[in-house]
């Protein structure tokens, strides 16, 4: 999910500036990583539209594999989200389809394409946050949104079905190091700060923006290939991972080794911050998520998702056993 700043027009871009001013902004961080062992930055890997077929090539990986089914079927349930901050009270949220181009999300010309939504409920009950609160190291950054129409070539099982019994049981509990692959969209990053955080990082010393953009297919869906670095915790929500990301990709969908969801990408864990309020990474710096085995991803469901269906059926298939 991105906070857009950019515009079709200058008169567009002071605009946004304006709303944006108006609120208290935060930046997300997102976390690309460099492999040592054959010298070259992770990377992500787009799918591939062939007429009315897609499919997407991983390395090492056959076609045949169940993980390729499970990142083709989970496919179109992967969109993005670009946020306006309209004044100090509301959010304007539009959902935005493949490939989904910033620009794509215009404030005096929005696409027919776009979806508007807004927040019905951020976090856990017993957080108390609003729309605008920084999450902390222990809150859960997870959101509901409601949309004010439906989307295109999604039916309401795609939707309403997350089989929550295939993988809430603990036979498919996942191993440190066991491989992960994260679907999301990477924002273009424009600015040559954004590189700032890896001053201090092997491999980054010749990394530019133009790089790392080309190696992320930015605005386009794609799938990063990383490893479980650390579980969560009675005291943490978050596990950490290490799928490549740039700014824009957080929410995007978790998918273990064997095709299961293994959860919600947030973010970053464990940047360090100097005296001069400068964020840098270091080698304990990973991405992080929140597992759907959590306890705070699992109250989430229960304390916001079932409590907004109306269908008795539909709400028995997302169920959670939190005890």
């Amino acid at each position: 999910m991105s906070d857009l700043h950019s515009s079709t027009s200058s008169d567009e871009q002071l605009f946004v500036l304006n709303q944006l001013n108006k609120v208290l902004k935060f930046v997300p961080n997102e976390r690309t990583f460099y492999n040592s062992q054959i010298k070259l930055l992770d990377r992500t890997y787009t799918y591939i539209y062939d007429r009315s077929k897609c499919q997407i090539e991983l390395p090492e990986i056959p076609r045949e594999n169940i993980i390729i089914s499970s990142l083709l079927s989970i496919r179109q349930l992967i969109v993005r989200i670009g946020v306006f901050y309209e004044n100090d009270s509301t959010i304007q949220l539009f959902f935005g389809s493949d490939p989904a181009n910033e620009r794509l999300f215009s404030v005096f010309n929005p696409s027919d394409d776009l979806i508007e939504a807004k927040i019905i409920r951020r976090g856990l009950i017993q957080e108390n946050m609003s729309d605008y609160d920084e999450t902390k190291s222990n809150t859960t950054d997870l959101a509901i949104l409601a949309l004010d129409k439906p989307m295109k070539d999604l039916s309401l099982n795609e939707c309403f079905d997350p089989q929550f019994t295939s993988f809430l049981s603990n036979s498919n509990h996942i191993r440190i190091n066991s491989k992960l692959f994260l679907i999301s969209y990477n924002g273009e990053l424009t600015d040559n700060d954004d590189l700032n955080p890896y001053k201090y990082e092997k491999g980054f010393e010749n990394v530019t923006i133009d790089k790392l953009n080309f190696y992320h297919n930015v605005n386009h869906k794609s799938v990063s290939i990383g490893r479980l670095i650390q579980e969560s915790s009675s005291y943490d929500p978050y596990a950490m991972h290490s799928c490549s990301t740039l700014r824009g990709a957080s929410g995007g969908v978790l998918l273990d080794s064997t095709g299961r969801f293994a959860g919600i990408h947030v973010g970053v864990a464990n940047s360090r911050k100097r005296k001069q309020n400068e964020f840098f990474f270091n080698k304990d710096t990973f991405n992080k998520f929140i597992p759907v085995t959590s306890t705070a991803f699992q109250e989430f469901i229960n304390q916001s998702i079932i409590q907004n269906i109306d269908n008795d059926e539909l709400a028995q298939k997302w169920r959670c056993d939190t005890k």
